[in-house]
């Protein structure tokens, strides 16, 4: 096993990137990565899948909080306010 899970399309959302336009092959899961205090060297901190928006990912409810494998992409909040920031229409 690598000590970088960034790697492997599965874990870099540029390499999966990379395999869909160049290669056609669409990613069908990303994990994201949080190394401790964002040093690589001192080991993964966390880990969470990249849900397709509008989903997120949800704690399964078992397993270990830290690893994406005890998550699940699931149905995101309903978002009633599709208006633009004023900020924005300026």
């Amino acid at each position: 096993m690598s000590l970088y899970p960034a790697d492997d399309p599965a874990n870099n959302i540029l390499l999966a990137l990379v395999e869909w336009v160049e290669r056609g092959v669409a990613p069908q899961r990303v994990v994201a990565t949080k190394y401790v205090q964002d040093v690589a060297n001192l080991g993964v901190q966390m880990t969470r899948p990249l849900c397709p928006y509008p989903q997120i990912a949800r704690y399964s409810g078992s397993g270990d909080p830290n690893s994406a494998e005890s998550f699940v992409c699931a149905a995101g909040p309903a978002v009633s306010n599709r208006r633009a920031a004023p900020e924005y229409l300026q």
